[in-house]
């Protein structure tokens, strides 16, 4: 169940209410906002283009997986193959194994 406590710094309840947390320096919103802006920013941009690069790897992945008729966790592929690719031939990749 979710939490009820109300408080605005709750990691759950703090969102609903309209107040955020800040990924990169943890300050609330309520308690002044990021100590450095810009450097969030940055930061949270960085964090978001790993978080997309890990799931552009998982989803190529995962079609060549169903590509050779196994489940992920089984296919013996290349993961460090790859990870070498840039995220323009992983998106290639992705629209050539989803157009099959």
């Amino acid at each position: 169940m979710a939490c009820m406590c109300g408080d605005i710094c709750c990691p759950s309840c703090g969102p609903a209410q309209g107040n955020h947390k800040c990924p990169a320096c943890g300050n609330w919103e309520s308690d002044g906002g990021c100590e450095n802006p810009v450097e969030c920013e940055r930061i949270c941009k960085e964090q978001a283009e790993g978080e997309y690069r890990e799931l552009l790897v998982m989803d190529v992945a995962e079609l060549l997986a169903a590509a050779d008729g196994v489940w992920i966790g089984e296919w013996d592929g290349d993961f460090k193959a790859l990870e070498a690719l840039t995220n323009e031939q992983l998106e290639a990749k992705k629209a050539e194994l989803k157009g099959k």
